[in-house]
């Protein structure tokens, strides 16, 4: 454990703590300093004990403010977990359904494959070159052959 000296209120106090808690316990008991000294300066002399327990209550009515909006976060982010739950199955049950889907288009291109390969047709060449093999004897540019 650390000693450590503390300004507050115009007061010295020393405080124990963890060496690694050494610079986080001075910033706070600045704050609270500075809280005591504003709050002294504002109201004029109000006391010193009087001047602790505002600084104290105002701390305090943070803390709750923070409390309640982490308490608000933290309900926002259940209800988005649960959005987040039901957007999972819902996709999951569509895949399986595009699944389904895909294996019966499946099935009908090999029924009409089967269909299709019992009554070959040869196929007739087609070029992309010219409309020649169309049978109207002009090439794609518009000139005779």
């Amino acid at each position: 454990m650390t000693q450590v000296s503390v300004q507050i209120g115009g007061r010295e106090y020393r405080m124990a703590c963890n060496e690694d808690e050494e610079a986080h316990l001075l910033t706070l008991a600045r704050d609270l300093d500075e809280r005591i000294s504003t709050l002294k300066q504002d109201f004029g002399e109000i006391g010193d004990t009087r001047a602790v327990i505002m600084a104290a209550l105002m701390i305090a009515d943070e803390l709750w403010q923070v409390r309640t909006i982490r308490d608000g976060l933290e309900r926002d982010l259940a209800t988005l977990s649960a959005s987040r739950s039901e957007d999972v199955a819902r996709a999951t049950a569509g895949e399986g359904e595009l699944a389904d889907l895909i294996d019966r288009a499946a099935q009908r291109i090999e029924s009409l494959a089967v269909a299709l390969g019992s009554h070959r047709v040869p196929a007739a060449p087609v070029s992309a070159d010219t409309d020649t093999e169309r049978g109207n004897g002009h090439a794609v540019d518009g000139t005779a052959s």
